[in-house]
């Protein structure tokens, strides 16, 4: 993207870190209140790929995708062959399906880096500037707190702090952040042309209910022999195997 660096050395603006720099840029609020919208249409949308491959699941698909896959590439990875194999997918549409979940990855951190960000405006700047450290901050306001601290009881010598400047932002200018409102929208189209191809590829063989493949396994044991079972026979719980 095209947000640029912004270091604060001597002679330069200081930023202003403040919560209420968005109360006065309406057009930035606006922005990224767009970006948040359009980011949940895309989240919605992502998640609708993991309810084709298992088909219909939705409860299922919804807890993988929220509270275990989301953001962790390699377990999602494991669980998209899992369920594409499970459905007979083509190789070829696993890979897409992979490269699409990792261009939504690129834009999830842009975009978190604008709706997380801590805003601060520079006099003179038609631009918001976002910390790009936030833990400077932090590591900031905790030494003048244990020097101030050190200086009234008397383990130091010097004078007392108020504030110390965070030097390194990020600039970001209306048109960077309608760059990442872009890129969502693109990603929205292109998954919709790919979920087309998975339902066509996927369902021209019906995955059979739960019920009806539990009773092809039960009846499928029922009429086997002992042999083609090819099972070892159960032991009851208390008997540890040989």
């Amino acid at each position: 993207m095209a947000r640029s660096e912004y270091w604060h050395t001597k002679g330069k603006p200081e930023p202003n870190l403040n919560s209420d720099i968005l109360d006065v840029r309406h057009d930035f609020a606006q922005k990224i209140g767009e970006l948040s919208a359009h980011w949940n249409v895309l989240d919605l949308n992502t998640l609708s790929t993991f309810m084709i491959l298992l088909a219909g699941e939705e409860e299922l698909s919804f807890e993988l995708y929220y509270d275990v896959l989301r953001g962790e590439s390699r377990q999602r990875d494991k669980a998209l062959q899992i369920a594409a194999t499970t459905r007979e997918a083509p190789e070829g549409v696993l890979d897409q399906i992979r490269a699409f979940f990792k261009a939504v990855d690129k834009v999830r951190k842009d975009r978190n880096d604008v709706v997380h960000a801590s805003w601060a405006s520079v006099e003179g700047s038609d631009s918001l500037f976002a910390a790009k450290d936030k833990t400077e901050w932090l590591r900031n306001s905790n030494a003048i707190i244990a020097w101030n601290l050190a200086i009234r009881r008397g383990d130091a010598d010097g004078q007392i702090f108020t504030g110390l400047p965070i030097h390194h932002f990020w600039e970001y200018r209306l048109s960077d952040i309608q760059e990442i409102i872009d890129e969502i929208k693109a990603l929205c189209d292109r998954l919709h042309r790919l979920q087309r191809k998975i339902s066509i590829l996927c369902f021209l063989r019906p995955v059979p209910p739960p019920w009806q493949r539990a009773e092809s396994i039960v009846r499928r044991l029922r009429t086997a022999s002992p042999s083609e079972k090819n099972e070892p026979e159960a032991l009851p719980l208390d008997q540890p195997p040989d």
